[in-house]
Protein backbone atom coordinates (compact mmCIF):
# COMPACT_ATOMS: atom_id res chain seq x y z
CA UNK A 1 0.00 0.00 0.00
CA UNK A 2 2.95 2.23 0.17
CA UNK A 3 3.51 2.58 -3.07
CA UNK A 4 -0.05 3.11 -4.21
CA UNK A 5 -0.67 6.44 -5.63
CA UNK A 6 -1.77 8.98 -3.05
CA UNK A 7 -5.42 9.61 -3.07
CA UNK A 8 -5.16 12.95 -4.40
CA UNK A 9 -3.62 11.63 -7.40
CA UNK A 10 -6.44 9.32 -7.43
CA UNK A 11 -9.15 11.82 -7.24
CA UNK A 12 -7.74 13.35 -10.35
CA UNK A 13 -7.19 10.36 -12.90
CA UNK A 14 -10.80 8.98 -14.55
CA UNK A 15 -12.31 6.08 -13.42
CA UNK A 16 -10.21 5.74 -9.97
CA UNK A 17 -11.93 4.68 -7.10
CA UNK A 18 -11.15 5.90 -4.07
CA UNK A 19 -12.66 4.44 -0.91
CA UNK A 20 -11.20 6.56 1.84
CA UNK A 21 -14.17 8.44 3.53
CA UNK A 22 -13.99 12.43 2.33
CA UNK A 23 -14.58 14.51 5.29
CA UNK A 24 -17.28 17.03 5.21
CA UNK A 25 -16.75 20.88 4.72
CA UNK A 26 -19.11 23.76 4.63
CA UNK A 27 -19.26 25.71 1.22
CA UNK A 28 -16.02 27.04 -0.11
CA UNK A 29 -16.21 30.56 1.90
CA UNK A 30 -13.12 32.91 2.20
CA UNK A 31 -13.71 35.60 4.87
CA UNK A 32 -11.36 38.70 5.47
CA UNK A 33 -12.10 41.62 8.49
CA UNK A 34 -9.31 43.98 9.04
CA UNK A 35 -10.30 46.29 12.38
CA UNK A 36 -8.20 49.17 12.90
CA UNK A 37 -8.37 50.53 16.23
CA UNK A 38 -7.38 53.69 18.23
CA UNK A 39 -8.67 54.60 21.26
CA UNK A 40 -12.01 54.71 21.63
CA UNK A 41 -12.74 55.79 18.25
CA UNK A 42 -12.94 52.68 16.37
CA UNK A 43 -12.56 51.83 12.45
CA UNK A 44 -13.88 48.71 10.50
CA UNK A 45 -12.72 47.80 7.22
CA UNK A 46 -15.11 45.01 6.23
CA UNK A 47 -14.32 43.36 3.20
CA UNK A 48 -16.62 39.66 2.28
CA UNK A 49 -15.98 37.92 -0.18
CA UNK A 50 -17.55 34.29 -2.02
CA UNK A 51 -16.58 33.25 -4.94
CA UNK A 52 -18.62 30.97 -7.15
CA UNK A 53 -18.17 29.15 -10.57
CA UNK A 54 -19.77 29.89 -13.52
CA UNK A 55 -22.92 27.40 -14.80
CA UNK A 56 -20.65 26.45 -17.60
CA UNK A 57 -17.80 25.27 -15.27
CA UNK A 58 -19.84 23.54 -13.11
CA UNK A 59 -21.39 21.51 -16.05
CA UNK A 60 -18.27 20.23 -16.92
CA UNK A 61 -17.07 19.43 -13.58
CA UNK A 62 -20.34 17.68 -12.87
CA UNK A 63 -19.83 15.83 -16.20
CA UNK A 64 -15.95 14.54 -15.13
CA UNK A 65 -16.08 10.86 -14.01
CA UNK A 66 -15.50 10.31 -10.22
CA UNK A 67 -16.38 14.05 -10.04
CA UNK A 68 -19.10 13.85 -7.23
CA UNK A 69 -21.80 16.82 -8.46
CA UNK A 70 -22.46 19.02 -6.16
CA UNK A 71 -25.57 19.75 -4.28
CA UNK A 72 -27.28 22.64 -5.33
CA UNK A 73 -28.08 23.55 -1.08
CA UNK A 74 -24.18 24.10 -0.83
CA UNK A 75 -23.67 25.90 -3.80
CA UNK A 76 -21.33 28.93 -3.18
CA UNK A 77 -22.54 32.64 -3.23
CA UNK A 78 -21.17 35.33 -4.81
CA UNK A 79 -20.96 38.56 -2.65
CA UNK A 80 -18.71 41.43 -2.14
CA UNK A 81 -19.33 44.17 0.74
CA UNK A 82 -16.74 46.69 1.33
CA UNK A 83 -17.70 49.26 3.76
CA UNK A 84 -16.01 51.73 5.91
CA UNK A 85 -17.87 53.60 9.00
CA UNK A 86 -17.36 54.33 12.29
CA UNK A 87 -17.78 51.60 15.12
CA UNK A 88 -21.14 52.01 17.13
CA UNK A 89 -23.18 50.06 19.44
CA UNK A 90 -25.40 49.16 16.08
CA UNK A 91 -22.91 49.94 13.35
CA UNK A 92 -22.18 46.25 11.82
CA UNK A 93 -25.92 45.85 12.25
CA UNK A 94 -25.94 47.23 8.50
CA UNK A 95 -23.84 44.58 7.00
CA UNK A 96 -25.98 41.81 4.92
CA UNK A 97 -26.57 38.73 7.02
CA UNK A 98 -25.12 35.69 5.23
CA UNK A 99 -27.41 32.60 5.48
CA UNK A 100 -26.58 29.12 4.11
CA UNK A 101 -27.36 28.73 0.65
CA UNK A 102 -29.73 32.29 1.01
CA UNK A 103 -28.85 35.77 1.03
CA UNK A 104 -31.05 38.60 2.87
CA UNK A 105 -30.58 42.00 0.77
CA UNK A 106 -30.32 45.36 3.00
CA UNK A 107 -30.74 48.98 2.47
CA UNK A 108 -27.93 50.71 1.01
CA UNK A 109 -26.38 53.38 2.57
CA UNK A 110 -24.58 56.04 1.23
CA UNK A 111 -20.60 57.34 2.99
CA UNK A 112 -22.31 61.03 3.54
CA UNK A 113 -25.39 59.28 4.96
CA UNK A 114 -23.22 57.29 7.36
CA UNK A 115 -21.26 60.31 8.50
CA UNK A 116 -24.34 62.21 8.88
CA UNK A 117 -25.79 59.32 10.98
CA UNK A 118 -23.03 58.77 13.37
CA UNK A 119 -23.10 62.57 13.78
CA UNK A 120 -26.22 63.25 15.14
CA UNK A 121 -25.99 60.10 17.46
CA UNK A 122 -23.05 62.24 18.94
CA UNK A 123 -25.96 65.08 19.39
CA UNK A 124 -28.13 62.65 20.81
CA UNK A 125 -25.81 60.98 23.33
CA UNK A 126 -24.60 64.58 24.25
CA UNK A 127 -20.81 63.72 23.02
CA UNK A 128 -21.54 67.06 20.53
CA UNK A 129 -23.54 69.84 22.44
CA UNK A 130 -25.52 72.65 20.32
CA UNK A 131 -23.21 75.78 20.55
CA UNK A 132 -20.07 73.61 19.88
CA UNK A 133 -17.92 73.53 16.91
CA UNK A 134 -17.00 70.30 14.39
CA UNK A 135 -13.22 69.17 13.90
CA UNK A 136 -11.81 70.04 10.38
CA UNK A 137 -13.05 68.18 7.97
CA UNK A 138 -9.67 66.55 7.32
CA UNK A 139 -10.22 65.71 10.73
CA UNK A 140 -13.31 64.15 10.60
CA UNK A 141 -12.09 62.69 7.33
CA UNK A 142 -9.29 60.72 8.78
CA UNK A 143 -12.02 59.96 11.76
CA UNK A 144 -14.19 58.38 9.45
CA UNK A 145 -12.56 56.89 7.07
CA UNK A 146 -13.54 58.56 4.16
CA UNK A 147 -12.16 61.05 1.26
CA UNK A 148 -12.66 64.87 2.43
CA UNK A 149 -15.83 65.50 -0.37
CA UNK A 150 -17.60 63.17 1.90
CA UNK A 151 -17.52 65.20 4.74
CA UNK A 152 -18.29 68.10 2.80
CA UNK A 153 -21.44 66.72 1.31
CA UNK A 154 -22.72 65.69 4.79
CA UNK A 155 -22.09 69.10 6.33
CA UNK A 156 -23.44 70.23 3.35
CA UNK A 157 -26.63 68.51 3.81
CA UNK A 158 -26.76 69.06 7.68
CA UNK A 159 -26.84 72.61 6.97
CA UNK A 160 -29.53 72.82 4.64
CA UNK A 161 -31.64 71.04 7.16
CA UNK A 162 -30.53 73.40 9.93
CA UNK A 163 -28.61 71.17 11.96
CA UNK A 164 -25.34 72.78 11.40
CA UNK A 165 -24.25 76.23 10.68
CA UNK A 166 -20.88 77.56 9.07
CA UNK A 167 -19.21 80.19 10.33
CA UNK A 168 -16.35 81.93 8.45
CA UNK A 169 -13.52 81.76 10.47
CA UNK A 170 -14.66 79.22 12.83
CA UNK A 171 -15.95 76.20 11.04
CA UNK A 172 -19.28 73.69 11.42
CA UNK A 173 -21.29 74.70 14.54
CA UNK A 174 -23.90 72.65 15.96
CA UNK A 175 -27.15 74.65 15.51
CA UNK A 176 -29.13 74.84 19.08
CA UNK A 177 -32.95 73.88 18.44
CA UNK A 178 -35.09 76.55 16.94
CA UNK A 179 -38.41 76.58 15.31
CA UNK A 180 -36.32 78.18 12.13
CA UNK A 181 -36.86 74.94 9.88
CA UNK A 182 -40.62 74.94 10.47
CA UNK A 183 -40.82 78.11 9.96
CA UNK A 184 -39.34 77.84 6.95
CA UNK A 185 -41.34 74.93 5.83
CA UNK A 186 -44.77 76.94 6.43
CA UNK A 187 -43.63 79.97 4.94
CA UNK A 188 -42.42 77.76 1.58
CA UNK A 189 -46.26 75.72 2.03
CA UNK A 190 -48.61 79.12 1.89
CA UNK A 191 -46.32 80.52 -1.02
CA UNK A 192 -47.60 77.55 -2.90
CA UNK A 193 -50.92 77.99 -1.64
CA UNK A 194 -50.52 73.79 -0.63
CA UNK A 195 -51.74 75.11 2.85
CA UNK A 196 -54.42 77.99 3.41
CA UNK A 197 -54.08 80.86 5.86
CA UNK A 198 -57.39 78.84 7.20
CA UNK A 199 -55.60 75.55 7.40
CA UNK A 200 -52.57 77.22 9.19
CA UNK A 201 -55.08 79.03 11.81
CA UNK A 202 -56.91 75.20 11.90
CA UNK A 203 -53.55 73.86 13.49
CA UNK A 204 -52.73 76.81 15.53
CA UNK A 205 -56.39 76.24 17.08
CA UNK A 206 -55.48 72.68 17.84
CA UNK A 207 -51.77 73.16 19.14
CA UNK A 208 -52.84 76.60 20.98
CA UNK A 209 -56.07 75.32 22.77
CA UNK A 210 -53.67 72.10 24.25
CA UNK A 211 -50.68 74.90 24.94
CA UNK A 212 -53.51 77.31 27.23
CA UNK A 213 -54.25 74.14 29.14
CA UNK A 214 -51.06 73.32 30.14
CA UNK A 215 -49.86 77.01 30.82
CA UNK A 216 -52.93 76.66 33.32
CA UNK A 217 -51.28 73.65 35.14
CA UNK A 218 -47.54 74.60 34.51
CA UNK A 219 -47.16 78.55 34.19
CA UNK A 220 -44.92 79.95 36.73
CA UNK A 221 -45.37 82.80 38.85
CA UNK A 222 -42.75 85.06 36.37
CA UNK A 223 -44.88 83.69 33.34
CA UNK A 224 -48.06 84.82 34.45
CA UNK A 225 -46.03 88.48 35.54
CA UNK A 226 -45.00 88.24 32.22
CA UNK A 227 -48.33 87.62 30.29
CA UNK A 228 -49.89 90.11 32.24
CA UNK A 229 -47.54 92.94 31.41
CA UNK A 230 -48.52 92.11 27.69
CA UNK A 231 -51.81 92.35 28.05
CA UNK A 232 -51.94 95.54 29.49
CA UNK A 233 -49.27 96.59 26.77
CA UNK A 234 -51.84 95.66 24.43
CA UNK A 235 -54.23 98.06 25.84
CA UNK A 236 -52.56 100.70 24.82
CA UNK A 237 -51.98 99.94 21.56
CA UNK A 238 -55.41 99.04 20.05
CA UNK A 239 -55.06 102.08 17.73
CA UNK A 240 -51.76 100.78 15.79
CA UNK A 241 -52.44 97.23 14.27
CA UNK A 242 -48.91 97.08 13.56
CA UNK A 243 -47.78 97.34 17.41
CA UNK A 244 -50.68 95.27 18.47
CA UNK A 245 -49.71 92.09 16.39
CA UNK A 246 -46.39 92.25 17.88
CA UNK A 247 -47.46 92.52 21.23
CA UNK A 248 -49.85 89.83 20.10
CA UNK A 249 -47.62 87.83 18.77
CA UNK A 250 -45.14 88.01 22.22
CA UNK A 251 -48.43 87.13 24.17
CA UNK A 252 -49.20 83.60 22.70
CA UNK A 253 -45.37 83.02 22.60
CA UNK A 254 -45.47 83.98 25.98
CA UNK A 255 -48.52 81.16 26.59
CA UNK A 256 -46.64 78.75 24.29
CA UNK A 257 -43.32 79.25 26.90
CA UNK A 258 -45.27 78.95 30.01
CA UNK A 259 -47.04 75.43 29.02
CA UNK A 260 -42.69 73.61 29.77
CA UNK A 261 -43.30 72.32 26.56
CA UNK A 262 -40.37 73.42 24.02
CA UNK A 263 -41.44 71.73 21.18
CA UNK A 264 -44.89 73.06 21.46
CA UNK A 265 -43.46 76.36 21.81
CA UNK A 266 -41.35 76.14 18.57
CA UNK A 267 -44.31 74.86 16.72
CA UNK A 268 -46.65 77.98 17.93
CA UNK A 269 -43.52 80.13 16.71
CA UNK A 270 -43.11 78.47 13.37
CA UNK A 271 -47.01 78.43 12.29
CA UNK A 272 -47.36 82.44 13.82
CA UNK A 273 -44.69 83.90 11.27
CA UNK A 274 -46.24 82.98 8.23
CA UNK A 275 -49.76 83.90 9.47
CA UNK A 276 -48.10 87.53 10.47
CA UNK A 277 -49.59 89.21 7.67
CA UNK A 278 -53.18 87.93 7.77
CA UNK A 279 -52.77 89.27 11.65
CA UNK A 280 -52.44 92.54 10.47
CA UNK A 281 -54.49 92.42 7.99
CA UNK A 282 -57.42 90.93 10.73
CA UNK A 283 -56.82 93.85 13.24
CA UNK A 284 -57.84 96.25 11.07
CA UNK A 285 -61.24 94.84 9.83
CA UNK A 286 -61.36 94.27 13.43
CA UNK A 287 -60.36 98.07 14.08
CA UNK A 288 -62.59 99.89 11.34
CA UNK A 289 -65.63 97.88 12.61
CA UNK A 290 -64.98 99.05 16.21
CA UNK A 291 -64.67 95.46 17.80
CA UNK A 292 -60.71 95.63 19.09
CA UNK A 293 -62.02 96.31 22.37
CA UNK A 294 -63.75 92.70 22.47
CA UNK A 295 -60.64 91.53 21.02
CA UNK A 296 -58.83 92.71 24.00
CA UNK A 297 -61.32 91.17 26.59
CA UNK A 298 -60.75 87.91 24.73
CA UNK A 299 -56.93 87.95 25.43
CA UNK A 300 -57.65 89.43 28.92
CA UNK A 301 -60.18 86.11 29.37
CA UNK A 302 -56.95 83.92 28.52
CA UNK A 303 -54.83 85.72 30.74
CA UNK A 304 -57.10 84.75 33.65
CA UNK A 305 -57.74 81.34 33.21
CA UNK A 306 -53.92 80.59 32.75
CA UNK A 307 -53.39 82.89 36.19
CA UNK A 308 -56.15 81.49 38.25
CA UNK A 309 -55.28 77.82 37.45
CA UNK A 310 -58.30 77.11 35.44
CA UNK A 311 -57.12 74.75 32.66
CA UNK A 312 -60.99 74.01 31.44
CA UNK A 313 -61.24 77.67 31.20
CA UNK A 314 -57.73 78.23 29.71
CA UNK A 315 -59.14 75.45 27.34
CA UNK A 316 -62.42 77.42 26.21
CA UNK A 317 -61.02 80.88 26.29
CA UNK A 318 -58.20 79.63 23.89
CA UNK A 319 -61.00 77.80 21.36
CA UNK A 320 -63.39 80.93 21.82
CA UNK A 321 -60.47 83.12 20.51
CA UNK A 322 -59.67 81.05 17.43
CA UNK A 323 -63.42 80.85 16.93
CA UNK A 324 -62.90 84.41 16.30
CA UNK A 325 -60.05 84.90 14.23
CA UNK A 326 -61.58 81.82 11.72
CA UNK A 327 -64.80 83.56 11.52
CA UNK A 328 -62.82 87.23 10.95
CA UNK A 329 -60.38 86.03 8.34
CA UNK A 330 -63.53 83.92 6.27
CA UNK A 331 -64.89 87.19 6.09
CA UNK A 332 -68.50 86.21 8.32
CA UNK A 333 -67.28 88.14 11.75
CA UNK A 334 -70.41 89.45 13.29
CA UNK A 335 -70.15 91.26 16.42
CA UNK A 336 -68.21 88.95 18.66
CA UNK A 337 -69.75 88.31 21.39
CA UNK A 338 -68.15 88.31 24.94
CA UNK A 339 -66.21 85.08 26.08
CA UNK A 340 -67.38 85.32 29.54
CA UNK A 341 -71.38 85.07 28.38
CA UNK A 342 -70.35 81.97 26.66
CA UNK A 343 -68.58 80.34 29.80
Amino acid sequence: MSNSPSSAAMRGRPGAKNDSPQPTSPPSVSMRTMVQSKFASTTAVVTLRMRTSPPSVERRRNRQPGVRPRDSARSEVCIRTSLAVKLSDSSLAILPRMVEGNTRRVQRQSLPDLVIESLLTDVERGTIKPGETLPPEAELAAQFGVSRAVVREALRSLQVHGVVEIVNGVGSVIRPLTSTPLATYFSFATRLKDVSTIELLEVRRGVEVEVARLAASRATADDTANLSDLVDAMGQETGDPGRYAELDTAFHLAIARASQNAMLAHLVEAIRIPLRASIERGLDVWIDAGHIDTVQQIHADILTAITSRDPARAISAMDYHFEQVLLMIEGRLARPGRLTDKL
